[in-house]
């Protein structure tokens, strides 16, 4: 203990002699200690997924030849086990374990919606000396300032899979009639590149433009556009859209959480880049006002202190940035149940 905390500590002791010691709290302990569990949860989540034991609960399996396989102390295997049942993560029958759906959906690593680099990032990011470790020192204005990895695009694409936006954002995509007169259009920010290989297949007409930072596309991009056959018809662009030119002669500009409305100088970037008429879709977490919900109080928290700045805005703030630098609202489209995300129309004035 430091001597702080000893001084902190006799304080209360006094208090307590102050009053009935008997006395129990008015209100008991219930919400907090959960909420406190939470990083031990993860903590737990984490070490499970790199253990691969969600590889290995596919199928029925007992507790010893899981111990066995992965040459675990079986009492704590056990409680290991035991806490990811409690967490709908896994179930026992008779005296062996497997997974729930949950888990054979977003914790193996063949899943198409696996979500194991999230839960790695999530992790680093809370136990690693960044973000979420130094809230303190960023409530003080010192912000982490990190630069993008390419980890980030595939985590971004992770939740967008795990969530069901993408295919709430491709069945929407897939019926405007922007891209389907469209010839020249540009993904901004495009990180794996999903966007574009899906615009790109279900219009074979389009010329598509795959923009993102020049590690992201030499790390993952080209090798996911390669992967898919379509290096012919996606056209890779290595730049950072907030220093560098970003092309002209778009039909449509296609932004998916990458240029937050509150960048007026990309903003009028990409109203440069477009052809007269052209259209911006925009689709973002778009809040009626910051305080709304814990998760977006959270997001907007993590921006300033790992960002050092808050890239999350309201449809209002949105509207009149857009208005601000010459683009015209035609639609707003809710893409979630929620009415959390959305996606923006806006057409060059």
């Amino acid at each position: 203990m430091e001597n702080n905390q000893v001084e902190d500590l006799c304080k209360r002791l006094q208090n307590l002699f102050r009053i009935d010691f008997e006395r129990e709290p008015s209100t008991p302990l219930r919400v907090l200690p959960e909420l406190l569990f939470s990083a031990y949860i993860l903590q737990i989540v984490f070490s499970a997924c790199e253990a691969k034991i969600f590889d290995l609960l596919k199928n029925p399996i007992s507790l010893s030849d899981i111990g066995s396989k992965l040459g675990y102390d079986l009492k704590l295997l056990y409680l290991l086990l035991e806490i990811l049942r409690k967490l709908g993560l896994v179930e026992r029958l008779d005296d062996k374990y497997v997974n729930t759906i949950v888990a054979d959906l977003y914790l193996t690593t063949d899943s198409p919606y696996s979500i194991l680099t999230y839960v790695k990032f999530s992790r680093e990011t809370l136990f690693s000396s960044r973000s979420w470790n130094n809230i303190v020192r960023g409530l003080r204005g010192e912000a982490s300032q990190r630069d993008w990895s390419e980890l980030d695009a595939i985590v971004t694409l992770e939740y967008s899979l795990a969530k069901g936006l993408f295919a709430k954002i491709a069945r929407v995509l897939k019926e405007l009639d922007e891209l389907k007169r469209a010839r020249k259009v540009l993904d901004i920010g495009c990180g794996t590149g999903l966007y574009s290989i899906y615009i790109a297949r279900m219009y074979p007409h389009l010329e598509v433009h795959a923009l993102d930072l020049p590690h992201v596309i030499d790390k993952v991009t080209r090798k996911v556009v390669e992967k898919f056959g379509l290096e012919d018809r996606v056209k890779l662009v290595p730049a950072d859209f907030t220093k560098d030119d970003i092309g002209t002669g778009y039909d449509v500009v296609l932004d998916i959480g990458a240029v937050s409305p509150l960048q007026i100088d990309v903003l009028k970037k990409i109203w440069s880049s477009l052809n007269k008429d052209g259209t911006l879709i925009s689709i973002h977490m778009l809040p009626d006002t910051i305080e709304d919900e814990l998760q977006t109080l959270l997001t907007v928290l993590w921006e300033h202190i790992e960002l050092g700045r808050r890239l999350t805005a309201t449809v209002d703030e949105l509207q009149r940035n857009f208005e601000h630098v010459g683009f015209s609202i035609r639609k707003i489209i809710n893409i979630d149940r929620e009415g959390t995300w959305k996606m923006v129309l806006a057409e060059k004035i």
